[in-house]
């Protein structure tokens, strides 16, 4: 009698995913793999930017993408050319602009400022910058590769995480 329930049990859930599937799938957008190599080191040092933004809410990251002055203001091109407190106050006033949460009036004092200044200065010293990162982390291989790449991520930048290098991840392909 356990081995009917079991077998009854499996088909349900096979016949629920297959039912998911194909009420989602046809309107899920997947990244083309290596979507990243028809990137710009702004659109990814934007992708790292979004990533932070929606930590805690996501509609913030919605308004930051629709802000072509924004995101021309924080570009990866543009801070290149600033000195450490010019860049850290041009990505604190981003922040609070698009109402990212946990951003209060000190750029010292907020750790999304200083994690995305921090992340800026590793990526410029990047051979390549932005593009130079995932050209590395392309190389991680096998089946542990995505997990090298998010354990990297996770090890070396701050405020990346589990989900946001994973997102980050996928979302570049």
């Amino acid at each position: 009698n356990s081995g009917f329930v079991l077998y009854n049990s499996v088909l349900f859930f096979e016949m629920l995913f297959l039912k998911i599937k194909d009420n989602f799938l046809s309107k899920t957008k997947i990244p083309e793999k290596n979507n990243w190599k028809s990137k710009t080191n702004n659109d990814i040092w934007e992708n790292i930017i979004t990533q932070i933004i929606v930590v805690g809410r996501a509609s913030p990251g919605d308004e930051f993408k629709k802000s072509e002055k924004l995101k021309k203001e924080t570009s990866y091109d543009i801070l290149l050319n600033l000195t450490d407190e010019e860049i850290r106050e041009r990505i604190h006033e981003t922040l609070r602009l698009v109402n990212t949460r946990f951003v209060g009036d000190d750029a010292y004092k907020c750790a999304k400022t200083n994690a995305l200044v921090y992340n800026f200065s590793i990526l410029k010293n990047f051979p390549d910058g932005p593009m130079g990162l995932l050209g590395m982390l392309s190389k991680f291989q096998g089946s542990n590769g995505d997990k090298k790449k998010i354990d990297y991520l996770k090890n070396n930048f701050l405020y990346l995480k589990d989900k946001g290098a994973r997102d980050f991840l996928m979302g570049l392909g």
